[in-house]
């Protein structure tokens, strides 16, 4: 005679063979994508304004995945920022569906969102590396601007650029990776 802990195991076990046999049992899994920019790439208030075109759709993980990706995990970014003016600043990184070619055009848009802000930058072509666990605490954490950009990493193709928060900023960007995480079920 069967107890009821052993009726309860013997029908559990039975429920998932049903389950895998009829193909019913839902798999996620989280994959990262990791995207190099050697550059480098320049960024000033007065004539360089270079827009990085980011495509994920050519990644086979995004390929393999795309109609089934349930949200994205995190976007992480890193590299080295150099600042060429005399005096410091703070970096920012915003993404947008849209190219575009001056300081001036990015800040009118309402289709660009920051992804990180507030990363210090010293003086006199000083330099500072970070890696994408060292940009954790400038992530944009807004949660209007979380979906927007969420949705457009969703898309797979945007621009990425990079300002400075004084009133002249002058940037290289060298040697930057974004890692992009998302979840797929299967």
């Amino acid at each position: 005679m069967l107890t009821n802990k052993k009726r309860l195991k013997q029908l559990g076990l039975s429920a998932l063979s049903v389950a895998a046999l009829s193909g019913c049992i839902l798999t996620s899994a989280t994959f990262i994508i990791t995207l190099l920019f050697v550059g480098p790439f320049a960024y000033n208030t007065t004539t360089n304004f270079d827009a990085v075109n980011v495509d994920l759709t050519t990644e086979s993980d995004w390929q393999d995945n795309k109609d089934d990706i349930e949200r994205i995990e995190s976007i992480r970014f890193g590299g080295r920022v150099t600042n060429n003016l005399g005096v410091a600043d703070v970096a920012s990184l915003y993404i947008s569906p849209t190219q575009y070619t001056s300081y001036s055009q990015l800040m009118a848009a309402t289709d660009a969102y920051s992804v990180f802000s507030g990363m210090p930058v010293p003086a006199n072509a000083s330099g500072v590396t970070m890696t994408a666990e060292q940009t954790d605490p400038y992530l944009n954490r807004k949660k209007a601007d979380l979906q927007k950009i969420h949705n457009l990493i969703l898309f797979g193709q945007f621009f990425t650029y990079a300002i400075g928060e004084n009133a002249n900023f002058d940037l290289l960007f060298e040697d930057c990776v974004y890692h992009i995480a998302f979840t797929a079920a299967k």
